[in-house]
């Protein structure tokens, strides 16, 4: 991460799980862009940058880049909270199904 942080590309909330995740070992990322969309974000890496997103957002998102692991590894907490969790619409459903096949670990809670 500490390689050329000018070409990094992301979305704001991915900078900031970058950031908490970098914690002792701060990375400046002020020369970094900063965008809205992630598709936006990969539309820039395939233009030469260097987008950073999720797994998850590579693999839903059609492109054409490579892929190559960040160290140290990026990691964050992902819910889904509902009222009735097996009452959702057909998006809640697909949304609940992506995180469930990409969860390394999942952890599932009633509150």
């Amino acid at each position: 991460m500490s390689e050329n942080p000018e070409h990094f590309i992301f979305c704001q909330s991915g900078k900031e799980i970058t950031l908490e995740n970098l914690g002792s070992n701060h990375v400046n990322l002020s020369k970094s862009t900063i965008v809205e969309q992630t598709g936006t974000v990969i539309a820039l890496a395939e233009e030469n940058g260097i987008g950073i997103v999720s797994s998850l957002v590579a693999d839903v998102t059609p492109n054409t880049l490579y892929r190559y692991p960040i160290v140290p590894e990026i990691s964050t907490d992902v819910g889904i909270i509902a009222h009735n969790i097996n009452d959702l619409t057909p998006v809640a459903m697909e949304l609940k199904r992506m995180i469930l096949e990409f969860s390394k670990n999942i952890q599932v809670s009633k509150l």
